[in-house]
C-alpha cells in the first residue's frame, strides 16, 4: 500500500499559529496533528510514504523524519512557487509510486476516532472488491447540504455529485472526512498543475463512467480548522478519554506511543511537572519541557513543548507557541 499525506496547506484560518508551525506539527493533546491520520494505518502494510510540502517545508519535513511512522520508506514531495492542491499534488507525486500499489491519500491535520478496530482494513476490502477508481471515507452528519458541502450517492453507495445541492437521483447525503483510496489507474486522469482532486478529476472520471464509492465509517470527527474548533475539539477529546467513550481505546493509544508521559493531573493533561500553585480551569494541555512558574493560570489552554510560563502569567482560550503566547 502507498500513503500519500497532504501537508502543504497554509493553515491561513489558524493564523497566526500557523505562520509559526504547519498545522500537522500543531499539538493536539501533545501529539502532532499529523500523526492523528497515520494512527489509523495500524496493521496496514505501508510500501511507501509521501508527504508533500509547500508551506513551511523545513518544520514538515523535521516533523516526519523525526516522528514514529508506518514504514522507513519515507519521501517527500516539495511543491515549489505555487501549491498544486490536492489533484497536482498526488499528480506531482506520482515519480515516487512506481509499484502499482493502491494509493490511500489523507490529510495532515485532522482528528478522526474509530469507533472499532480494523477501520482501514474495512475500508481497504471493499475498495479492492467494488474495482472502484476511488473510495471516499464519509459519516452522517446533519450539517451536510448546509454547512458542509455533501457526497451525494445513490442506493448502490456509488457518487453521483459533490457539493451543497442534492442532486434528484440521490438517496443520501454524507459528509467527506479526508481520507481516499484510489486505485493506481487514478494516475490517468491527473494533469500536472494545480488541480482540485473533486471538480477537476473525479467528478470528470464519474461522467466518463467510472466507479467512485463511499465508505461509511463509524467515527467521531473533529473540525480542528481555527483556534475555536481546535480548543472545542480538544474539550471533547478530554471527555471522551475520561468517560471512556468511543474513540477512547485510539486515542490513548495514539498519545501512548507518541508522547507516553502525558497524564491527567486534575483538569489539565501535562508532559510536564506542575507546581502546587497551578491552577487549571475547564482544561489546560501542557506539553514536555514546559516550565510553570508560581501561580500561574490557566483556562482552557493548550501549551506547546519547551516554553517557560512566568510567575502570575494567566491566559484563557489560547494555544501558547513560542513566539505566540
Amino acid at each position: 500500500m502507498n500513503v500519500m499525506v497532504l501537508a502543504a496547506g497554509l493553515g491561513s484560518r489558524f493564523n497566526p499559529h500557523a505562520l509559526i508551525k504547519p498545522k500537522p506539527a500543531l499539538p493536539f493533546l501533545n501529539v502532532p496533528l499529523g500523526f492523528y491520520s497515520l494512527a489509523l494505518l495500524e496493521n496496514t502494510p505501508v510500501e511507501k510514504l509521501v508527504v508533500n510540502t509547500f508551506h513551511l517545508p523545513k518544520e514538515i519535513v523535521q516533523l516526519f523524519q523525526n516522528g514514529i511512522l508506518p514504514t522507513k520508506n519515507l519521501d517527500f514531495s516539495h511543491e515549489v512557487g505555487e501549491i498544486q492542491g490536492s489533484g497536482g499534488g498526488l499528480k506531482q507525486a506520482e515519480r515516487f509510486f512506481k509499484n502499482h500499489l493502491d494509493v490511500i491519500m489523507m490529510n495532515g491535520d485532522e482528528v478522526i476516532l474509530p469507533h472499532q478496530p480494523r477501520l482501514m482494513a474495512k475500508a481497504l476490502e471493499q475498495h479492492k472488491s467494488s474495482k472502484a477508481l476511488a473510495t471516499l471515507f464519509v459519516m452522517e452528519n446533519p450539517e451536510v447540504g448546509h454547512k458542509f458541502g455533501g457526497i451525494w450517492v445513490d442506493d448502490q453507495n456509488q457518487i453521483l455529485s459533490i457539493g451543497k445541492t442534492k442532486p434528484e437521483a440521490s438517496t443520501k447525503g454524507f459528509h467527506f472526512i479526508g481520507i481516499f483510496i484510489f486505485s493506481p489507474r487514478i494516475f490517468d486522469y491527473l494533469t500536472r498543475g494545480p488541480s482540485h482532486i473533486f471538480t477537476d478529476v473525479l467528478m470528470p472520471a464519474i461522467k466518463l463512467g467510472e466507479k467512485v464509492n463511499v465508505f461509511k465509517a463509524e467515527v467521531t470527527w473533529f473540525e480542528t480548522g481555527n483556534l475555536t474548533d481546535y480548543l472545542s475539539a480538544t474539550s471533547e477529546c478530554i471527555e471522551i478519554m475520561k468517560a471512556n467513550l468511543p474513540g477512547s481505546v485510539f486515542l490513548k493509544k495514539v498519545i501512548s506511543k507518541h508522547s507516553p508521559q502525558s497524564r491527567f493531573y486534575g483538569s489539565a493533561f501535562s508532559s510536564s511537572p506542575l507546581p502546587k500553585t497551578f491552577q487549571s480551569h475547564g482544561f489546560s494541555v501542557i506539553g514536555s519541557n514546559v516550565v510553570i512558574q508560581d501561580n500561574t493560570v490557566l483556562s482552557n489552554c493548550v501549551v506547546d513543548s519547551n516554553l517557560t510560563l512566568e510567575k502570575d502569567f494567566v491566559a484563557e482560550n489560547k494555544l501558547l507557541l513560542r513566539g505566540c503566547l
